[in-house]
């Protein structure tokens, strides 16, 4: 395991060369994400993140040190990318809809479209595609024809038929067993529905034998349901990763854990949203090197990094 102790850009003239920097119209320092969704600069002395992700409200944070030392008392695992091999497969169901919508079955996306169809919001992932490949259509007609692809595939999973499409990140069974025998609490956090995050996260479990996962883990947060008429929208569905609120609920909420055991809680993330999420939470981050860390700009922001989650034990349990 390549280990990477990360600080904030603005500490380490080297990270510039991750982000992008610029000067805004108010004279201001700033470094952005290569995708322009979360910039960082720094006012009176303060540093802050301004996320524009959505667009339609941005928000600024606050960015604290995030130290960590072991032993972890709290652990906050994405799921696609990190606990499962499912990037690809969910992917797949935007290029699918992509295509559908500019009737190309065998439309595409190329390297220069994932940093913008991973790690956020399907609004997020349907509006640059729309923007991008100037498909005439509505927001609403994309989430409409996308939730038809996403729920065959969910069924395909629910089935058991298509549980060879996803695969449990290597070494996740050992990794998740060495947790559980130390005591440390493990949450899962992810900014997909309820009932996607359960399907999945089920479907590897019983490839694994690690039996029902809800009573396996500590807590589960998901972005809930959709909202809509007669329905209740979280605030993950509506303020998503990369806001803090989705990470900030399974430690405070879902494992217990308060702000003077925030050094002992870590989150492993593959995508630069949730670790922007996990820093604006409060808390260090370890990113996984298969995901968007590193193309969008964010790996200067990671206390660690790794390929194989068993090689994280020594750093985790002292």
């Amino acid at each position: 395991m390549q280990v990477l102790y990360g600080r904030m850009y603005f500490e380490d003239a080297t990270c510039q060369n991750d982000l992008i920097p610029y000067t805004t119209d108010n004279n201001e320092s700033v470094l952005a994400t290569t995708d322009g969704r979360v910039e960082f600069l720094k006012r009176n002395g303060e540093v802050m993140a301004l996320v524009k992700s959505p667009p339609d409200y941005p928000i600024y944070y606050p960015v604290r040190s995030t130290p960590f030392s072991g032993s972890a008392r709290g652990i906050l695992m994405d799921l696609d990318g990190t606990t499962i091999l499912s990037e690809e497969f969910w992917v797949g169901a935007i290029e699918e809809t992509v295509g559908l919508l500019l009737n190309d079955p065998g439309f595409k996306f190329t390297p220069d479209d994932l940093p913008h169809v991973v790690g956020y919001s399907t609004r997020e992932h349907l509006q640059y595609c729309i923007g991008k490949y100037k498909i005439e259509t509505t927001i609403k007609k994309a989430l409409k024809m996308n939730s038809v692809v996403s729920e065959a595939r969910l069924s395909q999973l629910e089935q058991n038929e298509g549980s060879s499409l996803l695969k449990a990140s290597p070494g996740l069974k050992e990794f998740l067993i060495a947790l559980k025998d130390h005591g440390i609490k493990i949450g899962l956090v992810t900014a997909a529905s309820e009932r996607k995050a359960l399907i999945e996260i089920r479907s590897v479990f019983r490839e694994l034998d690690l039996g029902d996962p809800l009573d396996f883990y500590d807590t589960i947060i998901t972005a809930g349901n959709s909202g809509g008429k007669f329905k209740v929208s979280t605030l993950g569905s509506l303020a998503s990763k990369p806001h803090p609120w989705l990470y900030a609920e399974a430690a405070r909420v879902g494992l217990g854990l308060g702000e003077e055991e925030r050094e002992h809680i870590i989150g492993i993330e593959d995508s630069a949203a949730g670790v922007i999420s996990l820093k604006l939470a409060g808390f260090a981050a370890i990113g996984m090197k298969e995901g968007n860390i590193t193309s969008s700009g964010v790996r200067p922001l990671l206390h660690a990094e790794c390929e194989y989650l068993p090689d994280l034990l020594p750093l985790l349990i002292k």
